[in-house]
């Protein structure tokens, strides 16, 4: 029988993919701006570094008030002060501007998406949390199909004022869909009364928890971030894209994502969450080699096209397997009454790996080349299979 759940969580739902879709529009136009202005991995991976410093940053603060305040207030204010954060692009739309509004952005995101994932099992409860993630997942790709293609094209043939009105029309949309969603609060009491103090000693307790935290936070996502900007100077110096090409082939990268994530919890089972999570990183290994051999092995544009294409397709699966495993695990590991805060210290810790893995990656791209850089990735995350199948075997079930 198909699993149903609730109609608010469908409602903040795609209140969060509109939202989601206004902000990868802004992403994109920068992203292709200042490749094309500096031909440099290392200043591409200035967006990048902002979408991860600026959550990490104010991290303790979110996840304060995401625990302490209604998450129906949070959640329509932060798309609020978005809508008018765009306003100055009206009279100012240089590059300087809009990574500011852009940062702008990223802020009062932070905010929605923190206060989103806590309201997700508020409504819709651990038992149907895999099925919830499979589409947050899905809603994911969605935001980078409609970037990617449209964002390339209005970057290519229209202007800045065109992905203006439509992110300010995504937001708007967005804000009206929050507005119609009753969330449920978390126990106001506890959390009142919680500190941050709580979080540590309940990591204090679960010694498992912290180590997973290490070597999938810290190590496993050091590498796989660290692709980020070496995936753009491999796309564009190696297999020798265009514009138009990358913003198509990221779209259809991003849908096939979408079309995982919406299939994928027909075929999974929530009690076998562990091997999913450990076969995950298993593919991102084995793919990522795959990828850095692919200039050695085919020397025609298209097959090398169709080959990135192939482990792309691969890519989406692993990936959607490995987002939902590992959010699955660990929004079942921590009382919902500290759920933001343990959000927001994660996202602390995680922000400092996401700002060293960028700018190292991009670095590495520049001097050394995107291919080494993507077989020692490989070869890094196939070391960290074994103490992660460790880890995940004494996590309790």
């Amino acid at each position: 029988m198909r699993e149903k759940l609730p109609r608010d969580f469908y409602v903040i739902y795609f209140s969060k993919m509109f939202m989601g879709t206004g902000i990868s529009l802004f992403f994109m136009f920068i992203l292709l701006s200042i490749w094309y202005a500096y031909n440099s991995a290392l200043v591409a991976a200035v967006p990048f570094i902002l979408m991860a410093a600026i959550p990490s940053f104010f991290s303790p603060l979110i996840g304060t008030y995401v625990d302490r305040y209604s998450k129906r207030k949070i959640g329509g204010v932060s798309l609020l002060l978005s809508l008018l954060a765009l306003i100055p692009l009206i009279y100012a739309h240089n590059i300087i501007a809009i990574t500011v509004v852009f940062a702008l952005l990223l802020f009062f995101e932070s905010f929605f998406n923190t206060n989103y994932t806590v309201s997700v099992r508020n409504i819709v409860g651990d038992e149907k949390l895999m099925l919830a993630n499979n589409l947050w997942v899905a809603s994911v790709g969605i935001n980078y199909v409609v970037a990617y293609i449209l964002g390339a094209y209005i970057y290519s043939y229209l202007s800045f004022f065109v992905a203006l009105a439509l992110s300010t029309a995504l937001y708007f949309i967005a804000l009206l869909l929050w507005l119609f969603a009753h969330v449920p609060e978390s126990p106001k009491k506890e959390s009142r009364k919680a500190k941050y103090a709580e979080i540590f000693k309940i990591l204090k307790n679960k010694k498992v928890l912290v180590q997973l935290i290490i070597i999938y936070d810290v190590l496993f996502l050091f590498v796989v971030l660290a692709k980020t900007p070496v995936y753009l100077a491999y796309m564009f110096k190696v297999i020798k894209m265009s514009s138009i090409t990358y913003g198509i082939f990221n779209g259809i990268s991003a849908f096939l994502l979408v079309i995982m994530a919406l299939t994928l919890h027909r075929f999974i089972k929530t009690e076998s969450i562990k091997k999913y999570a450990l076969f995950s990183i298993l593919s991102e290994a084995l793919i990522t080699l795959f990828i850095a051999f692919i200039p050695f092995i085919f020397a025609s544009y298209i097959y090398r096209i169709a080959a990135f294409f192939g482990a792309v397709v691969l890519a989406s699966f692993s990936s959607t397997l490995e987002m939902d495993s590992f959010l699955t695990i660990f929004q079942k590991a921590v009382p919902t009454s500290i759920l933001g805060r343990f959000y927001s210290v994660r996202s602390l810790f995680r922000g400092i790996i996401y700002i060293a893995a960028y700018l190292t990656g991009g670095y590495i791209a520049d001097t050394v080349g995107p291919v080494p850089m993507l077989i020692f990735t490989a070869l890094f995350v196939l070391a960290l299979i074994l103490p992660l199948r460790r880890i995940l075997n004494e996590l309790p079930s």
